[in-house]
């Protein structure tokens, strides 16, 4: 299975095609940053991960999200790490 993340990001923060960002979920793990490619047009006030399900971290992902409650801070706590990469215009 998937796992879509959409995140919003403040004023200011642009992202584009083929860019990427590290991410920490603490309610999945407190210490493992994993890098995930953005899959959201530029102009969007979010970033979209779309997270295939293939190890520990990501089928711990897959339970959070099935259990997600937007009331919990704990829930909807996630660190992202600067945009990385450049386009290849």
């Amino acid at each position: 299975g998937f796992v879509r993340m959409n995140i919003a990001i403040e004023d200011g923060y642009s992202f584009e095609p083929g860019q990427w960002v590290q991410i920490k979920v603490p309610a999945v793990s407190i210490l493992q940053w994993h890098p995930m490619s953005i899959c959201s047009a530029p102009g969007h006030p979010y970033i979209t991960l779309d997270i295939k399900v293939v190890g520990d971290w990501t089928r711990g992902l897959e339970q959070l999200a099935l259990k997600f409650d937007p009331s919990q801070y704990i829930h909807s706590c996630v660190f992202l790490d600067l945009i990385h990469g450049s386009s290849h215009s």
